[in-house]
Order: C-alpha cells, then sequence, then structure tokens
C-alpha cells in the first residue's frame, strides 16, 4: 500500500524538494488517506518517519531531508 509513496518520497527528496510540499507525493497520499481516514500530511509524515526510523533518510540541520545511499552488501 505505501511503497508507491516510499518511492516518491525519496525521489521528491533526491531532487532537492520537502515531501510535504511535492505534488506528486501529495496525490499519492491523498489517495491514501481517503482509504484510510488519516489526514494526508498525517500519512506523509507518518511514512517519513517511518523511513528515518529505517534509516532511509536523514534529517540533517543545516541541509534538511537527505535520502541515505545504503551499499548493496548491506542491504
Amino acid at each position: 500500500m505505501y511503497e508507491k509513496l516510499d518511492a516518491l518520497i525519496i525521489s521528491a527528496i533526491r531532487d532537492g524538494y520537502s515531501p510535504l510540499n511535492d505534488r506528486a507525493v501529495n496525490e499519492e497520499a491523498k489517495r491514501i488517506s481517503q482509504s484510510t481516514s488519516r489526514l494526508t500530511f498525517r500519512v506523509i509524515d507518518g511514512l517519513m518517519q517511518y523511513l528515518r526510523k529505517k534509516n532511509r533518510i536523514q534529517w540533517l540541520r543545516i541541509n534538511g531531508w537527505r535520502v541515505v545511499e545504503v551499499a548493496e552488501d548491506q542491504k
């Protein structure tokens, strides 16, 4: 259910955009929010925190969000 949104969030961060303001991320989150009765920004925020805890993305005070690159042998 969230795989597409995961990819969109990571893509937005790689492109230098905030996932909360990215159109594609918001459209997918809106579709999910309609089936889960959660607010759209809560869907995005919850998934971003999940990705952060799984060490897929990271918040840096100076640079903002960034994608954590993992070597193939560490996956």
